[in-house]
C-alpha cells in the first residue's frame, strides 16, 4: 500500500491492478472453502455467485 500512496500516473494504474488481481484470487479461494467447508447458507450462496462470475 505504501508503493501505492507514492504512485502516480501509470505506476499508481499498474500497482492497483496488480493488488486488484491478488485481491480478487484470494476472494476466489475463499468462495472455494466455503462452498466446501461453510455452513452458513448466506455465505454458501454467496460463494457461489462469485464461483459463477468466475467462469
Amino acid at each position: 500500500m505504501d508503493v501505492l500512496e507514492e504512485a502516480s500516473g501509470k505506476a499508481f494504474d499498474t500497482v492497483y491492478l496488480q493488488l486488484m488481481v491478488k485481491h480478487h484470487e484470494g476472494i476466489v479461494e475463499m468462495a472455494k472453502t466455503e462452498q466446501s467447508d461453510g455452513t452458513y447458507e448466506p455465505a454458501k450462496d454467496m460463494a457461489d455467485d462469485i464461483m459463477l462470475s468466475e467462469r
